[in-house]
């Protein structure tokens, strides 16, 4: 969309992304975006014209995406997926951490990944070391 028309937003550019996109996360001229097929990252310099630089795909959809500096944190089904994106080409997988239940969204401050886990309600995870990411807290949230 383009910003700056919130009375009249149109479309300027699209990239078919592999089985749907999720959620996006932009830093820079950088969208990391979550998908049903894991992690894909554009080049978006051109709002025109975006390009996919790479692709980190992975067994579970990724519900949510959030970037630390030259690392992205993508949750799934499963849990947290920390993943090097310093060569935006090649994503690389640094690390994992399962979670109690099925993760729907991600945010990040630093190294630490607070994570919406369903019925396992709000996970904190430390991953000052991210090939080996540790649990720092959790809270029960009400409900299923």
């Amino acid at each position: 969309m383009q910003p700056g028309w919130p009375a009249a937003p149109r479309q300027v550019g699209a990239l078919d992304t592999v089985q749907g996109t999720v959620e996006v996360s932009v830093v820079g001229s950088t969208a990391y975006v979550a998908t049903r097929a894991g992690l894909v990252v554009v080049d978006i310099t051109d709002p025109t014209a975006p390009r996919q630089l790479g692709a980190h795909y992975t067994s579970a959809s990724a519900n949510g995406i959030s970037v630390s500096g030259t690392t992205a944190y993508a949750c799934n089904f499963n849990g947290l997926r920390i993943v090097d994106v310093s060569d935006p080409a090649n994503p690389t997988p640094l690390g994992m951490y399962d979670t109690p239940g099925i993760t729907t969204g991600v945010a990040v401050s630093g190294t630490t990944a607070y994570m919406a886990a369903g019925a396992g309600g709000l996970v904190i995870v430390g991953a000052t070391n991210p090939a080996s990411p540790v649990l720092l807290g959790a809270y029960d949230t009400p409900g299923d």
